[in-house]
C-alpha cells in the first residue's frame, strides 16, 4: 500500500433523526467520497435507507459515494454507552486508540 501526504478529512454522521434527504444531502455538501461503516450491526437499524445493502446502493445512486464497512474501527461498547465519542477525532491523535 502507498501511503499519499494528502490530508483527508474525517467525519461523523448520524442517521437517527434524519430522513434519507437529509442524510444524503449533508453527504453531498460535503464532498465525502467514501463512507466508512463502523457500526457493529449494520444490518439492524430501523431506518431501511441505512441498512448495508441498501445505504451502498444510495451513495453510489445519488452521491457516486464508494461504501466500505470496517467494524474494526467502532467505539467500544463502554464509549458506546457513555456517550463519549461526540467529536470527530483524528486517526491517532492522543486518545483515539483507547476509544475504539
Amino acid at each position: 500500500m502507498t501511503m499519499s501526504n494528502e490530508t483527508i478529512a474525517v467525519y461523523t454522521i448520524g442517521f437517527s433523526k434524519k430522513g434519507a434527504a437529509a442524510f444524503f444531502g449533508k453527504l453531498e455538501d460535503a464532498g465525502v467520497r467514501c463512507v466508512i461503516d463502523v457500526r457493529l450491526r449494520n444490518m439492524s437499524h430501523l431506518a431501511g435507507f441505512t441498512k448495508r445493502d441498501d445505504l451502498r446502493f444510495f451513495l453510489r445512486r445519488i452521491g457516486n459515494i464508494n461504501y466500505v464497512h470496517v467494524p474494526e474501527l467502532a467505539p467500544k461498547a463502554k464509549t458506546r454507552s457513555t456517550g463519549t465519542l461526540t467529536t470527530c477525532l483524528t486517526i491517532g491523535a492522543p486518545g483515539y486508540s483507547e476509544l475504539i
